[in-house]
């Protein structure tokens, strides 16, 4: 498991960015016992193939979008 500082660090983004992709549901972290973002590996995974659509200038409304249809299972279904 990894703070928020981890994660930033880690995928050279901000603690800043990672709060906001959390607001708009693009990434839901887990708590600790003290209510402390923890991402997991898969958290890391999905955060890298963000940031890749992000960089091919595709808008925040689509990456939620799609972000809330793969966590509804719905792309998950169509890759496996």
């Amino acid at each position: 498991m990894h703070t928020i500082g981890e994660v930033a660090e880690l995928l050279h983004i901000s603690a800043h960015t990672l709060r906001y992709y959390e607001k708009e549901q693009i990434v839901t972290p887990l708590r600790d016992a003290s209510g402390d973002r923890r991402y997991n590996e898969s958290h890391l995974k999905w955060l890298q193939f963000v940031i890749k659509l992000k960089e091919t200038q595709m808008p925040i409304a689509t990456i939620k979008k799609y972000a809330s249809l793969f966590q509804e299972g719905g792309i998950r279904r169509r890759i496996v």
